[in-house]
């Protein structure tokens, strides 16, 4: 079973305090690497919507900050090649996650399968 509440608060915490260092840090900082982090936060116990929600929860309010900020067009680019790249790293680990999960589920089962026949009733 997945968790999606401790994650995903973190992840919201990550891409509001991106936009919050965006907007209100100083020139010519922002809040990327908070928004960047979100999707990795939110792949570690999430599901994969969860996680590609968030990831694209991060593109879009980065898209956004750099419009606001009325940043050239080259760092709006860049900054969202950042996060896409860093979100699509963190849907590769939510699957290779869950397959490992799987795996252990499966093995689980398989161990207490073979504890039943050995062991007396």
């Amino acid at each position: 079973m997945r968790s999606t509440g401790f994650p995903a608060l973190a992840a919201a915490v990550l891409l509001i305090g991106g936009v919050a260092a965006g907007l209100f840090g100083p020139q010519p900082y922002m809040g990327l690497p908070l928004l960047a982090a979100a999707p990795l936060a939110a792949c570690a116990l999430s599901s994969f919507r969860v996680s590609l929600l968030v990831a694209v929860l991060a593109c879009v309010a980065s898209v956004g900050l750099n419009l606001y900020l009325d940043r050239p067009a080259t760092a709006l680019f860049v900054d969202l090649a950042d996060v896409v790249i860093t979100g699509a790293v963190a849907l590769i680990v939510n699957r290779a996650r869950a397959r490992q999960e799987y795996r252990l589920a499966q093995v689980r089962d398989v161990a207490e399968v073979a504890q039943r026949a050995v062991l007396p009733d």
